[in-house]
């Protein structure tokens, strides 16, 4: 654990002690201060002691709020999962679509058409309600 301290107004705190958690857990009760150097600079001549209370509701509701962290980050994981498997399936299409399909296309225009259709399914998919409806015409969109 490492204790740090600063003064109200500033946004960087100053180091001020650091003890291991198996120091504390071999000897800590409820009820009992964890105890900590406050002083910032140690080589002054007045010292400070600062006493942490842990009660065992404060454990639990820590244990509590780091469960709710990782369930945090492993949603946000797989959104990203889904979100990078989407754009390996639209950058696929794209590829089959230039190495592939280029011959089916009528000019260089409708083939950009298509690669535009394909983006934009891909970009706006998890906002639309209805089925998606490729402007392009000569473009077999189950082929792709």
């Amino acid at each position: 654990m490492k204790m740090h301290r600063g003064p109200r107004s500033a946004d960087t705190w100053s180091r001020t002690d650091e003890k291991s958690v198996v120091d504390y857990a071999t000897s800590w009760r409820p009820g009992r201060a964890l105890r900590f150097d406050g002083t910032i600079d140690k080589s002054g001549t007045r010292h400070t002691d600062l006493g942490v209370e842990v009660e065992e509701q404060d454990i639990i509701e820590l244990h509590s709020g780091l469960l709710n962290y990782y369930r945090a980050c492993i949603e946000q994981r797989d959104s990203f999962s889904k979100t990078i498997d989407s754009l390996e399936t639209a950058l696929a299409r794209i590829a089959r679509l230039a190495s592939w399909e280029k011959s089916r296309a009528p000019d260089t225009d409708s083939l950009l058409a298509a690669v535009k259709d394909i983006a934009d399914h891909f970009g706006h998919s998890w906002s639309r309600d209805e089925p998606f409806k490729p402007s392009t015409t000569w473009l077999q969109w189950q082929s792709l």
